[in-house]
């Protein structure tokens, strides 16, 4: 009882501690479409002519550079603490064979155990937020995602938002509430409460954003049906949402 019981909690604290960290992810997403963020990057930069597109391209680029060494070296975290801790040996070992560093040594040796647990406790955290695929095959949904989000950009212009908010509520609110009604029927990968509340949350954020309630509902309709056929949500997900919101000529969010 005692063994399920904390497979069960660390499910939990899994499935959780990885929604939290889409939903801040997918909401960081935003910032380049801010007009602040973007007048910036126009200082900085004067020759760029979208900032926006620039950020979301580096940031794709970057999250398919870091699949790619994931799925070509594996064991590139192993290697990593391995080599890690061998130098951190071979400064203490370096102060103590030194005789005026000497009296250091044990300062040094503190700070490192200092940072071992440290090290130890962004591991145990990655472990539990890591899904088994993730694992062998890299985080090719934060890959999916970003492609799927600066596609939206480039076709669709600011209605990409609408596909970031996508991304945010109905994945996360889909997943979560499926989670917690286990005994519900089951609609494709999702309880029937599940769609019911996913629905309703998204709908009303959409309203919030758009005060037109029929647009909400649509965008909302087509978007958790999305969620629910979709093999990887992570890709089709914020496009399908904002090429919506652009067919039916929502309000374009100006952040």
């Amino acid at each position: 009882m005692g063994i399920v019981s904390k497979s069960a909690t660390k499910i939990f604290t899994s499935t959780i501690l990885r929604k939290i960290f889409h939903v801040v992810f997918s909401l960081i997403l935003l910032i380049p479409f801010t007009t602040p963020f973007k007048q910036l990057i126009l200082i900085s930069i004067p020759w760029i002519s979208d900032p926006t597109l620039l950020i979301l391209s580096i940031l794709l680029f970057g999250a398919g550079t870091l699949n790619s060494i994931q799925i070509k070296m594996p064991d590139l975290r192993d290697r990593f603490l391995r080599t890690s801790l061998d130098f951190r040996k071979k400064v203490v070992e370096g102060l103590e064979s030194n005789d005026r560093s000497r009296p250091y040594a044990d300062l040094v040796q503190g700070f490192l155990t200092s940072m071992i647990k440290y090290e130890e406790k962004l591991l145990e955290f990655i472990s539990i937020v890591e899904r088994d695929y993730e694992v062998r095959y890299g985080y090719i949904c934060i890959t999916f995602g970003l492609l799927s989000i600066t596609m939206s950009y480039v076709f669709f212009k600011n209605f990409a938002i609408y596909g970031i908010l996508a991304l945010a509520i109905v994945d996360t609110v889909s997943s979560i509430t499926t989670y917690f009604t286990p005994k519900r029927r089951k609609i494709c990968k999702h309880s029937d409460l599940s769609i019911a509340t996913t629905f309703t949350i998204f709908t009303l954020a959409l309203y919030l954003i758009t005060l037109d309630l029929p647009k909400s509902i649509a965008i909302s309709t087509i978007s958790v049906l999305t969620e629910l056929i979709s093999p990887e949500d992570n890709l089709t997900l914020p496009i399908v949402a904002s090429l919506t919101a652009f067919i039916l000529k929502t309000w374009e969010p100006n952040l």
